[in-house]
């Protein structure tokens, strides 16, 4: 076992620099304030990550993403249980949920 002392630092602020877009197929891309627009993605949520869970690195959020990309959401009312940034709330929203909560 080795102990090595490292210089103090803000290590969500160094995590946050270093997030890159997350491509969801090719229809949904999530990124963040200070990525540039990509037009080619129907939809594109951009979302300030901070300290939240929900980021899309975790697989049940990308998976369900993946799956609300195969429904209709048109007139639907949607409840996000758990919701951490609200990612997929946001999601539900865009494609034409009624209602979203």
């Amino acid at each position: 076992m080795e102990v090595v002392k490292i210089k103090r630092q803000n290590w969500n602020k160094q995590w946050e620099e270093n997030f890159c877009p997350v491509e969801i197929g090719s229809k949904c891309r999530i990124r963040e304030s200070f990525h540039e627009p990509d037009a080619s993605y129907d939809i594109e949520i951009v979302i300030d990550l901070k300290m939240s869970f929900g980021t899309v690195n975790h697989e049940t959020t990308s998976l369900m993403i993946e799956a609300q990309l195969q429904t209709d959401h048109s007139g639907m009312d949607v409840l996000d249980c758990g919701c951490g940034t609200g990612i997929l709330t946001i999601f539900a929203k865009m494609p034409g949920s009624k209602n979203v909560t």
